[in-house]
């Protein structure tokens, strides 16, 4: 079985091919599934392989061959290469239970296929705030295909295109205590076109101000995700029906006046609240810490923290749920030195530092 191209390359030839393919179908929009069956990209199987599916019926073994390279190709982001290796595959009709693990890789070839080739969405939001302000999120839907993106008007008695925004907030405080809370937050996203490469999007308001009875001594973590469900959303002349999740962003805000001072230099102020017993200022400079830091500065803290006698038990308290967010795990805190030094040197190493 020949191993098909890249994901880009046969997202520029499905779109045009689909399109021309729906004057000839009974209808006059194709349906993503008829969209993901047709054109280049679901058709490319090796000369008279229909003819084979009468006389030369895959193995077992064949049909697993298949599916383990199927799989290959979607686990190295060749989703178009791995639908047309499953479509390749059933057209030689393997046995049933093998067919049956074909498809399912098929539906999720066809996924992967869509958002990386077709459109992504995805979520923006500020990196620091103040807790208390309004924060403005903003959703987009990036058009990835060489046709125009098109969201239209729904019919009467038709729901819009609908982002459903999904926003998780952490609550950090000096005790170590971490109070979480989530909820949605829905809107449409407006009519409108996007060109290649361009982005249909919308704001949405997440209000911080109705906290304010439960603001912690320390700092809150906002995550927002979720799902965009289409309507009347196409590319070119192909309707597309598939949920797309949104690749999630996040906001850091702070309470407590002055953060931006602590913001701008958060491995003095760490040191600087250790020193004065500032627990509140201990976990908001280690909050305010670049990804790249934040192992050095645990195994800094941790070492500290076993080998140094008289902390105040806020102040030993406020190290520990500092340590825990450093170390992006609820029992970082009883990481010994040495687990923080082969964290730091593999974050040196790879040049990225493992996290929340």
């Amino acid at each position: 079985m020949p191993i098909p191209g890249r994901v880009a390359a046969r997202a520029a030839a499905l779109l045009p091919f689909a399109a021309m393919s729906a004057a000839c179908a009974s209808t006059a929009t194709l349906t993503e599934e008829e969209l993901l069956a047709q054109g280049r990209v679901v058709n490319e199987a090796r000369t008279g392989a229909a003819a084979l599916a009468v006389v030369e019926r895959a193995t077992a073994s064949e049909g697993d061959a298949a599916g383990d390279a199927a799989e290959a190709l979607l686990a190295s982001g060749d989703a178009a290469g791995a639908l047309a290796a499953v479509r390749a595959a059933l057209l030689r009709l393997p046995p049933a239970d093998r067919a049956d693990r074909l498809r399912a890789i098929r539906v999720r070839a066809k996924r992967e296929f869509l958002r990386a080739s077709v459109a992504a969405a995805g979520a923006e939001a500020p990196e620091r705030a103040t807790e208390g302000e309004t924060l403005r999120v903003r959703v987009s839907l990036r058009n990835l295909s060489p046709a125009p993106l098109v969201v239209e008007e729904p019919d009467a008695g038709t729901s819009p295109t609908l982002v459903r925004l999904r926003v998780t907030r952490s609550a950090f405080d000096v005790f170590g205590d971490v109070r979480i809370e989530t909820w949605e937050e829905s809107a449409p996203l407006p009519p409108g076109r996007a060109d290649s490469g361009t982005a249909l999007s919308v704001e949405i308001p997440v209000d911080t101000a109705r906290f304010r009875t439960q603001v912690p001594h320390g700092f809150v973590v906002y995550d927002f995700g979720g799902s965009l469900l289409p309507s009347a959303l196409r590319a070119g002349e192909v309707e597309i029906h598939e949920r797309f999740t949104l690749a999630e962003a996040r906001t850091m805000t702070f309470p407590q006046k002055g953060w931006e001072e602590v913001a701008g230099d958060p491995a003095a102020h760490l040191e600087r609240g250790l020193r004065e017993g500032n627990p509140v200022r201990v976990l908001v400079a280690a909050a305010c810490l670049p990804e790249g830091e934040r192992a050095r500065a645990g195994a800094g803290l941790s070492r500290r923290l076993r080998e140094e006698r008289g902390w105040a038990p806020g102040l030993a308290l406020a190290a520990r749920a500092a340590l825990r967010f450093l170390g992006g795990d609820p029992e970082a805190d009883l990481w010994d030195s040495d687990r923080w030094e082969e964290r730091a040197a593999a974050a040196r190493a790879g040049g990225k530092e493992g996290g929340p």
